[in-house]
């Protein structure tokens, strides 16, 4: 039994089959190829829910052809139906179980769901998945309908198709042979079919003839098919497809694959793959494990991420990182660096969020050591602080206040100062309301957040702080070797109260320096050791050997700051600082976490960004409004240094964090570039279109006013010929006839002029008068003549549909 024979004994082949059906064939396709990725248990679910759904859907948009305003409104209704529908799985994924992960940890946002690869998934998000049907459903549906049924086009079916394969090729996986095969079949299908619907009446190659045998039925009067419908689908056309099919697959099986080694030099350049999968293992875990040198925080285009009010520019910080790796010019992520568990005992609830207990205050813990000093002179004397406990004190407010506002989404890590005092998150949709500060120094939930234009609040000890005399006199004043003694003594005389859990906390972070410091896994070179030790030479205090590092960096005149220096491969932290000296504040802040560590400091590598720029939109309503955009990215450093706690230094040579004008320079280029182009095609345009037949028509008529022979007579007629593409078979007398009718103007004298100039091959001059007088008018009035007979065509066709419509 043959393909026709099946078709003809079976109604719901032979109804599926249906040339007005293959869109709809398509777009049910389309819909559970991308669905099979994301759960393939339930395939065959989501092809009878696309049939069903997208059938009712494809009747919608019948009526909506044929009633535009009230099938308008049904269309927009059940759009915003389906988005309605869409956002509230949307809502119960993110945190309804069974439709979201029953532990709370594993939740995410719709978005990062989406563009995280579902293999690195441990669980499944049903919420999700429905919810990215029903907007597909719709959107394909729509698509789908319209580029092949209303106005065919065989690009945009194409793009159609390919939403599977992009699907697939985010994911970076391969795609199941059966359903490209399938695809395709589908694609060539509406190709063959629509493009025959769409064709004129010269293009078509088989009309309907219902008279003739036939596998399908004829298709309904007001279908777009009525006119004109292909009848190709009978044997010899299944055994085409077939034999394409089966040569197709065997020649991707069976013929062998060249070897090729790709160079994606271009495209990896193009796009970062390396910090979207830190955006999304950010999503996904909170704290990223890596940062490369692959983006060097020149983005080349700028996004406002945050708004920020503030008293003084600030580093706000985001991550931390450990260990260099010299070899990938890679900084990695040690166990210090990354979330701890939700139920670490040494949190301590502080106001508005919980903090580790070993995050101390250094002004408070100044003010404990100096009352411990002026207690116990003996304590004062057996380390170096009496000149300390005597020196009056100004009393002086370091403490600041910031608030900050997403301009988008953020997930678990906050932008925030060091020595943080309060945090509080100001929109209170967001449960649990509460943050947490880790040991060194991120501000983050354990649950991601949704923080667009949401704000935040928080108080902080100003960095200015250690700049100030009476904390310098500390850092000058303690041993750096017996600091560790120091902090266990000053305990014992506070063994109860709140100043008690300060020193402790103070201890356990002196503690947590010394073991980050045996933790390190960087092999530093020598020359970089070398270095550290020229640098510090002759200096015995650690803030001093921070700053002399830093100043060097930073004002030495031998680095220089370059957003468009292209870095090598083999470039790394040590070729920073000794061959090519120019880099970003990434290449400076490590530089500078290595001399550190060379020169017996305990230093730790931060990122995040700098708050620096104000913010210059107007009616912002306040003046101390910072804008942190991506070009604000930014590393810097934290140095530990006994008496104070961890600093923080800013090496970078240049004295602000200035932001990358490459993206900004190519943006304009490619704006004004584009205005040119537009100007220039809209001058093309004019110039064929308008511009030049009207200069070439205001010299034809001057020169025929100036000859007026029957050169002049018979040139107009061949313009006039050729202005209403006039069949070259038709007679001058027939052509006018017709012509004259149409233009609704006289053209006896220009027919009987022509026929003068070919038959007799003369013409006087009031004959070539009266032929320019009616050439004149017969072209002018041709086009107005055109838009009058499309207006009345326009008419007849809509009495024709309401009259079939009755």
């Amino acid at each position: 039994m043959n393909a026709a024979a099946v078709i003809e004994r079976s109604p719901v082949l032979r109804y599926l089959l249906r040339a007005q059906h293959i869109p709809l064939i398509f777009s049910v396709t389309i819909v559970s190829g991308i669905l099979y990725h994301y759960a393939p248990e339930y395939t065959w679910l989501w092809i009878l829910l696309s049939i069903g759904i997208q059938w009712v859907l494809f009747r919608l948009f019948d009526y909506v052809k044929k009633h535009p305003v009230i099938g308008g409104a049904a269309y927009l209704a059940t759009g915003i139906a389906f988005l309605m529908v869409a956002f509230i799985f949307m809502s119960l994924g993110r945190e309804t179980p069974p439709f979201a992960p029953e532990d709370p940890l594993l939740r995410l946002d719709f978005m990062v769901w989406f563009l995280t690869p579902q293999s690195v998934l441990t669980v499944k998000f049903p919420g999700y998945t429905i919810a990215l049907f029903v907007l597909f459903t719709m959107f394909i549906a729509t698509t789908a309908y319209y580029f092949t049924l209303v106005r065919y086009r065989v690009l945009m079916s194409f793009v159609v198709m390919v939403f599977p394969f992009a699907i697939y090729a985010k994911e970076n996986e391969d795609m199941p042979i059966p359903m490209i095969i399938i695809l395709l079949v589908c694609y060539f299908s509406v190709m063959i079919y629509c493009r025959q619907a769409h064709a004129e009446s010269s293009d078509v190659y088989q009309r309907y003839a219902p008279d003739s045998v036939s596998h399908l039925k004829a298709p309904p009067k007001n279908s777009p098919y009525a006119k004109v419908t292909p009848e190709i689908m009978d044997g010899r056309f299944f055994q085409s497809i077939g034999i394409f099919i089966a040569a197709a697959t065997i020649l991707v099986l069976v013929v062998p694959k060249p070897e090729v080694e790709a160079d994606r030099t271009v495209f990896d350049t193009m796009i970062d793959l390396s910090s979207l999968s830190d955006y999304l293992e950010n999503a996904i875990r909170g704290f990223t494990d890596s940062s490369d040198s692959s983006d060097n925080f020149n983005t080349g285009y700028s996004r406002t991420l945050y708004y920020a009010t503030g008293d003084e520019p600030l580093n706000l910080r985001m991550r931390t990182f450990t260990n260099y790796h010299y070899d990938k010019d890679e900084w990695t992520a040690a166990a210090y660096d990354k979330m701890p568990e939700q139920s670490d005992p040494e949190y301590v609830e502080q106001d508005g969020f919980y903090t580790l207990a070993s995050q101390t205050d250094p002004q408070e813990l100044e003010n404990l050591l100096r009352k411990a000093a002026q207690a116990h002179p003996d304590f004062a004397e057996e380390y170096g602080l009496t000149e300390f406990a005597a020196e009056p004190v100004v009393p002086q407010d370091y403490y600041r206040y910031l608030r900050v506002m997403s301009a988008t989404f953020n997930y678990f890590t906050f932008p925030s100062p060091i020595y943080l005092q309060r945090a509080k998150l100001l929109d209170g949709s967001v449960r649990p309301p509460m943050f947490y500060h880790s040991g060194n120094s991120i501000l983050f939930r354990y649950q991601q957040a949704r923080t667009f234009q949401q704000e935040y609040e928080m108080d902080y000890l100003s960095p200015d702080y250690f700049g100030s005399k009476s904390a310098q006199t500390l850092i000058h004043a303690v041993d750096p070797d017996e600091w560790l003694n120091l902090l266990t003594d000053a305990a014992i005389y506070y063994s109860e109260g709140e100043d008690s859990v300060m020193l402790r906390s103070a201890l356990d972070e002196a503690l947590n320096a010394v073991h980050l410091d045996h933790t390190v896994e960087s092999e530093t070179p020598d020359s970089i050791k070398q270095l550290a030790e020229q640098l510090t030479a002759g200096i015995d205090n650690p803030y001093d050997k921070a700053m002399a590092i830093s100043d060097h960096l930073k004002y030495s005149g031998q680095y220089i700051y370059s957003l468009e220096y292209q870095f090598a491969e083999d470039d790394n932290l040590e070729t920073f600082l000794f061959r090519n000296k120019t880099g970003v504040c990434r290449q400076y802040a490590g530089a500078m976490v290595e001399l550190c560590r060379a020169a017996g400091l305990t230093a730790r590598y931060v990122e995040g960004y700098a708050m620096v720029d104000k913010d210059t939109r107007p009616f912002v309503g306040a003046e101390n409004v910072y804008v942190i955009t991506t070009e604000h990215g930014h590393a810097f450093v934290d140095v530990y240094i006994p008496g104070a706690g961890w600093v923080q230094f800013n090496p970078t040579a240049s004295a602000d964090i200035v932001p990358s004008t490459r993206g900004a320079r190519l943006t304009k280029a490619l704006q004004f570039s584009g205005l040119i182009l537009f100007g220039a095609a809209l001058l093309f345009i004019a110039l064929t279109v308008w511009i030049i037949p009207m200069i070439g028509e205001f010299l034809f008529r001057r020169k025929f006013r100036k000859n007026m022979d029957a050169a002049a007579v018979q040139a107009a007629f061949a313009r006039l010929r050729k202005q209403w593409k006039a069949d070259p078979a038709e007679t001058a007398r027939d052509l006018c006839a017709k012509q004259e009718q149409f233009l609704g103007v006289g053209l006896q004298a220009l027919c009987s002029g022509f026929e003068e100039t070919v038959y007799a091959d003369k013409c006087s001059r009031e004959t070539a008068e009266r032929v320019y007088a009616e050439y004149c008018a017969a072209h002018d009035a041709y086009k107005p003549a055109v838009r009058r007979k499309r207006k009345l065509d326009r008419a007849a066709r809509r009495a024709k549909t309401a009259a079939a419509e009755t």
